[in-house]
């Protein structure tokens, strides 16, 4: 369905139709559900779902070995960064998320001794989209001190 007839079907339904269309949504599609969460939800809901993401996050990097370092899942973290991102409501959150596991790739590169280029492609497309969106909302001064010192590791 195009944009068009699906403006012409949602412009003839009546109030009470609207809200019937989309409750059904909100019950079928779990999508809908998860966006109405994160934009009707409290601070402390989206919070604890970002909080999961960090976690998640942190444990890709995980690994039992100081001798042998198990190298990053990048992959399953882009899968993790590209869900969240389809989820987030508030820019400022998604940048969060970008920095933090900027900061974890660092910390494990630097613990580990263990620096591949896949993590540094991984951490420059991250630190790319994270300035994007830093400066197309203009949250500079809310994220200064963390881009510096995340600069500062970097050089």
């Amino acid at each position: 369905m195009r944009s068009p007839s699906f403006n012409k079907y949602i412009n003839s339904l009546d109030h009470e139709e609207l809200k019937n269309e989309i409750k059904l949504l909100f019950k079928k599609i779990p999508s809908v559900k998860e966006y109405y969460k994160m934009e009707l939800g409290s601070e402390t809901e989206r919070k604890k779902l970002f909080d999961k993401a960090k976690e998640e996050i942190k444990s890709r990097y995980a690994t039992k070995s100081y001798r042998r370092p198990r190298k990053p899942r990048i992959q399953k973290i882009n899968k993790i960064l590209s869900a969240m991102k389809k989820k987030s409501i508030f820019q400022h959150e998604l940048v969060d998320l970008y920095l933090f596991d900027i900061e974890t790739c660092i910390g494990f590169a630097k613990n580990y001794q263990l620096h591949t280029q896949v993590m540094q492609n991984h951490m420059d497309q991250v630190y790319e989209k994270a300035v994007q969106i830093i400066e197309e909302d203009q949250l500079q001064e809310m994220f200064k001190m963390r881009v510096l010192q995340i600069e500062k590791w970097i050089s």
